[in-house]
């Protein structure tokens, strides 16, 4: 049995994922809904696809002494990408589905989660520092009186 070709496939896939990704910002710039951060590690998940199969497009993996060696390996590539933003989608219908009183209270905005996440500059300014690393910090980061920033460790001897 002979597989079909599988350019055009990929080319199929490629164009499903742009009109995914044109509907997506239609909806958050014409329509005005703001996305979750589940609905952006989907985007995600579709931009990677959608770069696999762009990649596969043009490298066109043809049959070598009866092999499909290349064909195979776009396909584990799309296959795990396909898996992880369908289990990102699933968490987020199971998300939708709960009834209001069971709704975990984590679901927090991205713009909150950037701000307090553990990379950001007021973090980094809050670990221990010594000798001359102490001296470079001191200069990228200056301590401030931020009521948001973590209370800093006293020096007491004891």
């Amino acid at each position: 049995m002979t597989l079909p070709a599988s350019r055009p496939l990929y080319l199929l896939a490629l164009i499903t994922c742009v009109l995914l990704m044109t509907a997506a910002l239609y909806l958050e710039h014409g329509v005005g809904l703001e996305p979750c951060p589940l609905c952006i590690l989907q985007r995600i998940a579709v931009m990677v696809i959608g770069v696999i199969c762009l990649a596969a497009v043009l490298h066109n993996p043809e049959p070598r002494n009866g092999k499909r060696t290349g064909a195979r390996i776009y396909g584990a590539l799309l296959t795990v990408a396909a898996l992880l933003g369908g289990a990102t989608a699933a968490r987020q219908v199971w998300l939708q589905h709960l009834p209001p009183d069971q709704v975990p209270s984590c679901i927090l905005p991205l713009d909150y989660m950037l701000e307090t996440m553990p990379t950001s500059n007021e973090y980094t300014c809050q670990k221990p520092r010594i000798g001359a690393i102490t001296r470079a910090m001191d200069a990228k980061c200056p301590r401030s009186t931020d009521a948001t920033r973590p209370p800093q460790r006293s020096a007491k001897a004891g």
